[in-house]
């Protein structure tokens, strides 16, 4: 990451964990932040905006790129309104806000994703991977984030997994965490 963005980030981090805002890690931005960089997607979506932390590292990726969209949907007025801010003041224009249930949002997007993003509530990965079908293509690559940490609350999504046979990645990217990422979208049924 740029010189800038990284104080950026680590500024805006460091409000966060006063108000103990659910943000990602620095390291966990940076695995992010080079996904974004070398598989170069025009569009992604996020659920789970919280107060943009995760969005600017993926627009700032974008924006290097020279292209891209971010959808990204989040449930919490005060972490909506805050995001809100935090794009204007940073001036990323490429991120489009949506407030609602993503359970019930994801579905009626019009758009098909290179990368889907989710950091939301943990015992929902599987609804939310589920809704996806018919917005990713073979190609996309879908990451979850905190499955190590959280894997209690992951039971029926790992269970899912497991009984299909899916391949995924789980990544350490923290000492007591970490990401997931699943590549082979046809062997999900969601393209």
């Amino acid at each position: 990451m740029k010189t800038v963005f990284r104080k950026q980030f680590n500024d805006l981090r460091a409000e966060s964990v006063t108000r103990d805002v659910p943000n990602i890690t620095e390291a966990t931005a940076l695995y992010l932040y080079s996904i974004v960089r070398s598989v170069r997607p025009k569009r992604i979506l996020e659920v789970g905006t919280a107060n943009g932390l995760s969005t600017m590292v993926f627009a700032e990726a974008m924006r290097e790129n020279g292209l891209g969209d971010i959808d990204t949907i989040d449930w919490s007025k005060p972490t909506y309104e805050e995001a809100t801010a935090n794009f204007k003041r940073y001036e990323y224009t490429q991120i489009h806000q949506h407030f609602g249930d993503a359970r019930v949002l994801i579905p009626s997007m019009a758009q098909v994703y290179d990368v889907v993003f989710i950091d939301a509530m943990k015992k929902d990965y599987l609804n939310y991977m589920q809704v996806l079908r018919g917005l990713v293509h073979e190609e996309s690559i879908i990451i979850f984030d905190d499955v190590i940490k959280f894997k209690y609350k992951m039971e029926v999504f790992y269970n899912y997994l497991a009984e299909h046979s899916i391949d995924h990645t789980v990544i350490n990217t923290d000492p007591d965490d970490g990401i997931m990422v699943l590549y082979d979208m046809s062997s999900l049924g969601l393209c």
